[in-house]
């Protein structure tokens, strides 16, 4: 994932107001420390309207209509994770500033 698309998806995080911590190789770019990387770790805050606060944000940045198969108790649930890949198309369509 290259800057622009890492911006983007934070810009839609907080404009939705997601509560969310970055970490792993992004954070630590953030912070100025260059590591190669091609995701972006994200923990969000696991309750029901953060989680579609979150889908908004993902909405605004992605066409991808896997985005409406995130649900809160996946998160809610004893093991809160999931992980999402942006499809190519979505990806460079994102970065184009169209998506």
């Amino acid at each position: 994932m290259n800057y622009e698309m890492v911006r983007k998806v934070l810009v839609a995080l907080e404009r939705e107001g997601v509560r969310y911590t970055v970490f792993g190789a992004a954070a630590l770019n953030l912070h100025g420390l260059a590591r190669f990387t091609e995701d972006l770790d994200v923990l969000v805050q696991p309750d029901r309207d953060n989680i579609e606060r979150l889908k908004r944000a993902l909405r605004a940045v992605f066409d991808d209509p896997h985005i409406e198969e995130i649900a809160a108790d996946d998160l809610l649930g004893d093991y809160p994770a999931v992980r999402r890949a942006v499809p190519h198309e979505a990806r460079d369509r994102a970065a184009e500033g169209s998506g």
